[in-house]
């Protein structure tokens, strides 16, 4: 739970000032709960699944060229990347877009400003609203032109 969330988001939902009960702290009792509800949502086994399809997914299909793959899209490209984002950081996220952008002409790159970190696209919804409506409204129409 710790890496999708930021330590400032931890400040920002329960202070600095912890109410030590049963042994632990405010922040403490918050990751024992949402531990046991991501406990009880997900089969260990498809949680590890899922965790490893994410980690593994190569659209270069082990040629290491993810641009010349990623030119071949005809569709936009979108990256959406979070500020404070530890699990994907920002920093890998422009330097893809940047590199995309030399040879794609439809890539776009959207930024999502927290402190909640990985998780601020669960939080942040007026942002992530803002972000995907456009996208979302483009796509449609361009369909609706076919």
């Amino acid at each position: 739970m710790t890496i999708y969330r930021s330590p400032e988001s931890f400040v920002s939902k329960f202070g600095t000032n912890q109410n030590h009960k049963n042994g632990f702290g405010s922040i403490e009792s918050w990751l024992e709960h949402h531990g046991k509800k991501l406990e009880n949502r997900f089969q260990l086994a498809a949680y590890k699944l899922m965790n490893h399809l994410l980690s593994t997914s190569d659209i270069s299909q082990g040629s290491g060229d993810y641009l010349s793959a990623a030119s071949k899209i005809t569709g936009d490209i979108h990256i959406i990347t979070i500020n404070s984002d530890g699990l994907f950081p920002p920093s890998e996220n422009w330097y893809t877009y940047v590199n995309l952008s030399l040879v794609k002409e439809n890539i776009n790159i959207h930024e999502i400003k927290s402190i909640h970190g990985h998780d601020a696209f669960l939080i942040e919804n007026a942002q992530v609203t803002a972000i995907l409506n456009p996208i979302f409204n483009h796509s449609s129409i361009q369909n609706e032109k076919k």
